[in-house]
Order: structure tokens, then C-alpha cells, then sequence
């Protein structure tokens, strides 16, 4: 399963978790089925722990 790194921020801002008050991103996880469905979202504030092991 793929995972995907956005050091620019773009597709958090795309995705609408860019904070610009901060400037970071918060948590997110999106599940993205074959066909290109969004099936999941998971968006943790900074301080939530994440594992993605768990939400797959």
C-alpha cells in the first residue's frame, strides 16, 4: 500500500488539513480505493498520536 510524503504542503492544502496560521499540516490519514474513492478520512490534531498500521 502506498504512502505519500507532502514536505511543500500541497496536497494538504488540497485536502484542506494546512493550517496557515502554523504553517503545518495537521494528521491525516485518506484511504484511497483503486478506483480512486475516497474511502476514509482520518485527520488527528498535532498532539493525537497516529498509526497508520492501525487505521489500515
Amino acid at each position: 500500500m502506498p504512502i505519500l510524503a507532502d514536505p511543500a504542503h500541497q496536497i494538504a492544502k488540497d485536502y484542506n488539513v494546512y493550517d496557515p496560521d502554523r504553517g503545518l499540516a495537521l494528521r491525516g490519514v485518506f484511504i484511497i480505493d483503486r478506483s480512486s474513492i475516497l474511502r476514509q478520512i482520518i485527520i488527528n490534531d498535532l498532539q493525537v498520536g497516529r498509526n497508520v498500521d492501525e487505521a489500515l
